[in-house]
């Protein structure tokens, strides 16, 4: 019985670190590059004029913009406020 308990908890053990690694690739694998861009939140949307972005799917979002509800991971969003001002980076 001893010896069932013991491999039952390595082998959770060996799961664990399994799931934590796939998840770490999985990440590097659909970063569209919102981490790197929070800076951009608060400032004018003039700001975005001649940035280029590592993201091949960029997508602005203006007031009253209508967007699809399709969650791509890679796509980069940027939001801006009725007031002009980037409110939101993120992907999706």
């Amino acid at each position: 019985m001893k010896h069932i308990l013991l491999t039952l908890a390595a082998l959770s053990i060996i799961a664990c670190q399994a799931d934590e690694l796939d998840t770490k690739v999985a990440d590097t694998k659909t970063d569209c590059g919102a981490a790197q861009l929070q800076n951009l939140v608060g400032q004018d949307q003039s700001t975005l004029e001649g940035m280029s972005f590592d993201a091949q799917n960029v997508r602005i979002i203006t007031p009253g913009t209508m967007i699809t509800m399709d969650h791509l991971e890679t796509r980069l969003n940027i939001a801006i406020g009725e007031d002009g001002k980037i409110t939101r980076v993120y992907c999706g």
